[in-house]
């Protein structure tokens, strides 16, 4: 059985790969090649590489700029965090992000409380608390 693929150059230029996104990502961070690939203990032959599309970045490296920012979800997918989340969803997340770190142990002392209302849930910070 013949089966007609359409090549991906045909696709348009909208579509990007890998090495698109990750030059994206740098550049949205402010870093060049030598910097950013120093995060991830590579040298700038390699992110050129990577940028090409000749070779694709190892799971070390993305792991190591997630560290500062970048969106690993994005370079894999194409689809940024913000798209793949529904609305409410992020933004709980932007409120916990914008929190101080004692709003921050409230949010996640509910949320791991609601997160099985049928349950009674103890957490770290509810030592004296019975369970049902």
């Amino acid at each position: 059985m013949v089966q007609n693929f359409v090549p991906v150059k045909d696709i348009g230029t909208k579509m990007q790969t890998i090495g698109h996104r990750l030059a994206e990502e740098r550049k949205r961070l402010g870093y060049n090649q030598p910097d950013f690939g120093q995060l991830g203990g590579v040298k700038k032959g390699t992110i050129i590489n990577w940028e090409k599309g000749l070779t694709s970045p190892t799971g070390d490296f993305l792991s190591e700029i997630a560290k500062v920012g970048a969106d690993i979800n994005y370079i894999i997918t194409g689809k940024r965090i913000r798209e793949v989340l529904e609305p409410r969803a992020q933004a709980l997340i932007d409120n916990y992000l914008n929190s101080s770190d004692k709003d921050k142990k409230v949010i996640e002392s509910v949320a791991f409380a609601t997160a099985k209302p049928d349950e009674k849930i103890e957490t770290p910070d509810l030592k004296n608390s019975k369970k049902a």
